[in-house]
């Protein structure tokens, strides 16, 4: 792996967002004081970021996650090419979103066109199958080529392990569908429907009959790749998604996915006196192994978004049963604080 100190970085995609959302606070502080001239800066700065971003840094409108100074290198989660962005945030979904809250802070339409960029990028990138991979490469026969080469680093097995799947890891799928839909709410442009409908269609047709994920799709293995999927907020994010789109593309299929979704995380809970929920299933119902660093656990973090999603969902619908398990979880979380406060994982 090239050493990241080469030639100093730029640093993560997110230094656009920090940029963008300290400009738009001095936005709001300036129409409380009626400091116009506070405006003028901070919508300036905004646009000089977003210039840089968007004309020095992006590839067909799209980002990866960090690049040296001089350019020479650039890094998603692994080293990557000058034809290649990435999915997997922060990158170009995140960058997206910004130059939309730059948008609706300005209507200044360059940070429209921006967003339309990085949204366009994403929709080359979307498989036939519906869903996307981590990255996306506008070069032909250049993605093969990395795989066979670069993608084989055992630093990253998890890359090469991915050919000809879509994946659920990491908001892959959740990020450039959230964006799509926040475009398309705001444009309501029509050329946005049919990858948006693809994808959503991906979504359901991923989804078990019993309501959980896999972390990947089409193509199901046999180890925790086909598991019920927790991990990397895998089925929550599936259901946030969903939601998202009920709230704009009003079809009962949306609300009812997601309805299954949250269904699972009641069926799934564990019996007790241990009450909560660890990163993936077998399809037996039992916790299972992940990677090497993910044993058979009742964790933290799985159980408090499962609290969260389960909140959402009632307030969504008004149904009590998605609150009825809930107390219990979080006495379970309560008696199983470490001396320094921290919840370990439960074997």
């Amino acid at each position: 792996m090239t050493p990241r100190s080469t030639g100093g970085a730029i640093g993560r995609s997110p230094v656009l967002g920090i940029i963008i959302a300290a400009a738009c606070v001095a936005l709001t502080v300036s129409a409380v004081e009626t400091q116009t001239p506070l405006a003028d800066q901070a919508v300036d700065a905004m646009k000089k970021a977003a210039r840089f971003y968007r004309f020095e840094v992006s590839t067909n409108g799209g980002y990866l996650f960090e690049y040296t100074i001089d350019m020479k290198y650039r890094y998603g989660e692994m080293p990557a090419r000058e034809s290649q962005i990435w999915v997997q945030d922060p990158s170009t979904p995140g960058c997206g979103q910004t130059y939309l809250n730059a948008y609706e802070a300005t209507s200044d339409p360059f940070f429209l066109e921006a967003a339309q960029a990085a949204a366009r990028a994403l929709i080359h990138g979307q498989m036939d199958c519906g869903g996307w991979n981590y990255l996306i490469d506008f070069r032909a026969g250049s993605l093969e080529d990395w795989y066979a080469h670069e993608g084989h680093h055992p630093d990253f097995n998890e890359f090469y392990h991915f050919e000809g799947n879509a994946t659920f890891d990491d908001g892959v799928v959740k990020g450039p569908v959230m964006l799509l839909l926040r475009l398309y709410d705001l444009t309501q442009d029509p050329s946005l429907l049919p990858p948006l409908e693809k994808a959503l269609d991906f979504v359901l047709t991923a989804q078990y009959p019993n309501g959980a994920w896999p972390q990947r799709y089409p193509v199901l293995g046999t180890g925790y790749d086909a598991h019920y999927t927790f991990n990397d907020n895998v089925i929550n994010d599936n259901i946030d998604l969903l939601v998202a789109a009920y709230a704009i593309l009003p079809r009962p299929r949306y609300l009812e996915g997601a309805l299954r979704g949250a269904d699972y995380i009641l069926l799934s809970r564990h019996a007790g006196p241990q009450y909560g929920w660890g990163l993936q299933y077998s399809h037996d119902m039992k916790i299972a192994w992940g990677r090497k660093l993910e044993p058979p656990a009742l964790t933290p973090s799985a159980t408090v978004e499962n609290i969260r999603t389960l909140m959402d969902i009632y307030e969504l619908t008004g149904d009590r049963r998605y609150l009825e398990s809930i107390p219990a979880v979080l006495d379970w979380l309560d008696r199983s604080k470490m001396p320094d406060g921290s919840i370990g994982v439960f074997l």
